[in-house]
């Protein structure tokens, strides 16, 4: 999986630096919430909750959870995203962990929608 050979030289944290941008795992569904990241998907902007972070053979992987693909109220202003947890069975047709390479760094506040 991913060029993994062996799990001896294995490591599972909760905070990492990607591309110099601090990413703290495990906290959604807290009031402040840096647990979020953007990556591209089949040619979209995807966000996922970071679980954890695994190290693996001296190379730094993300364990996420997806959310939906982005929808954005407030067109033609691309700041506000509006996006929803994927079942399990949506959650399956993807892979569950990502090298964090294939992360964009940029800061994302999450807040509840009522």
């Amino acid at each position: 999986m991913m060029g993994v050979t062996s799990f001896h030289d294995f490591k599972a944290f909760q905070i990492a630096k990607v591309f110099g941008v601090h990413f703290r795992s495990g906290q959604w569904g807290c009031r402040r919430c840096s647990s979020v990241i953007t990556t591209v998907h089949g040619q979209v902007s995807r966000y996922c909750i970071v679980h954890v972070f695994l190290k693996v053979e001296g190379k730094t992987y993300a364990s996420v959870s997806w959310l939906s693909t982005p929808t954005y109220p407030c067109l033609p202003f691309k700041l506000v995203v509006k996006v929803r947890l994927l079942t399990p069975a949506q959650q399956r047709q993807h892979r569950g962990v990502l090298p964090v390479e294939s992360i964009d760094p940029c800061t994302i506040a999450v807040l509840p929608h009522d």
